[in-house]
Formats: structure tokens, sequence, C-alpha cells
């Protein structure tokens, strides 16, 4: 892999591919749907030069295709679907430095609650590979939840293989969970939840944008 030359639509192809697998159609759309549904930038390119990325990372084996494909064209892959092998999601971690201790997951989910009547239950779930920053990251989304009724101690848990995409699993995490209640809300009352992610700061470093090549200037 040390020989391995990708450039910057190659690295913007397994970044967008490290998470999920997904329809090949999905890689060749436009800017903002691309960027919408993979949360990286657009490479940039048109799908006729896309194809031929995708077909340089599958015999390379850095990507997997579902089938084998006989006509490298739009029409001929664009229903596949595609993922990172291990190869590919090493090749990633190492292009764009990732860290996976500063890395985090959440959840805010309604759950049930004896007084349903009255009050909604929603469970906050953090999840890191570090205790600390599960426990840190909990605290601060809590705090940006409005109109809170109540909410239980945060408690932090070990646990077991976290599958983070489908090529990596961590073997031991940390969840910090709490559940916050609030009162039942009226037909048509929005519930205050953040709207944005408030403990991103903590994540700050650990996935880096790749240094560009001098071919990429």
């Amino acid at each position: 892999m040390a020989n391995l030359a990708i450039d910057v639509v190659d690295a913007r192809i397994i970044d967008a591919l490290w998470e999920r697998a997904c329809r090949c159609r999905q890689l060749l759309g436009e800017r903002e749907h691309f960027e919408g549904l993979f949360n990286t930038p657009w490479p940039g390119e048109t799908p006729e030069r896309l194809v031929l990325r995708l077909k340089y990372l599958s015999e390379q084996k850095i990507v997997v295709i579902d089938r084998f494909i006989k006509h490298w064209t739009v029409a001929g892959i664009k229903n596949e679907g595609i993922r990172l092998s291990k190869k590919g999601g090493r090749l990633w971690r190492r292009t764009f430095r990732v860290d996976w201790s500063r890395y985090l997951e959440y959840r805010f989910e309604s759950i049930k609650s004896m007084d349903s009547e009255l009050a909604e239950a929603f469970e906050l779930d953090v999840q890191s590979t570090s205790k600390s920053l599960a426990s840190e990251a909990a605290k601060l989304i809590s705090s940006s939840v409005q109109g809170v009724m109540s909410k239980t101690r945060i408690k932090v848990r070990r646990s077991i293989l976290w599958r983070v995409s489908p090529w990596k699993t961590h073997r031991v995490c940390y969840h910090a969970t709490q559940i916050v209640m609030f009162p039942r809300a009226e037909q048509g009352d929005e519930r205050r939840l953040p709207s944005s992610w408030p403990a991103e700061p903590l994540m700050r470093g650990w996935k880096s944008e790749p240094a560009r090549s001098p071919d990429d200037t």
C-alpha cells in the first residue's frame, strides 16, 4: 500500500465511503446531493471521470463493488452497491490521519415513560472509545437541551464490539447515558432539542484533511 498512488478525487471517494456502503449512482451525483449525503467536499469531477477512478480503486482492491462490472460506464455501474474494503479503510485512516480516540457518536431517542400522560422521556446515549470523552460530551449535549422537566444522573458503562463502519469494529467502547424528561408537548409544539452538534469541538482533530500533493495544486 505504501506505493499506492491516489489523487484528491480518490481521497474524496474513500472519505465518502468510510462510514457506510452506498449505490454507485450516489457517488456520481451533483455537488449538493453528494455533500449533503456524505458530509465531505464534492470531488468536482464529471460522472465519467469518477467512473474511471472507481475502476482504478476497484482494481487496487480499495473498494468492493457488489457484482462484476462488464462495462465501466455511468450506466454500467450506477445501480451497483459499493463499499470500502478493509484495505481501503486502512488507506482512508492513513490519508485522513484518523484519531479514533477523539471520535464520538450520539443518539437522542424517545423511550417509554411511566408518566406517559404527563411527560415524554428521551434517552441520550453518547459513545466513544474514551470514557472521559463520552462523559464530557454527554454533559455538553445535555446542557444544550431546552424545556427539560427533569434529568437523571449521567451514567458511564463499558461495552464491547462497537461497529463504527462496515470495515471497522472497536473491541471496547464506553456509553454515557442519561434519561431526560419533558412535559408532554401540545399539538404543534416543537421539541427543543439541540439544533446543532454541541459536542463537535470535542471531536476536533479526530480526522484531518489530507496534505495536497504537487499534482493537486
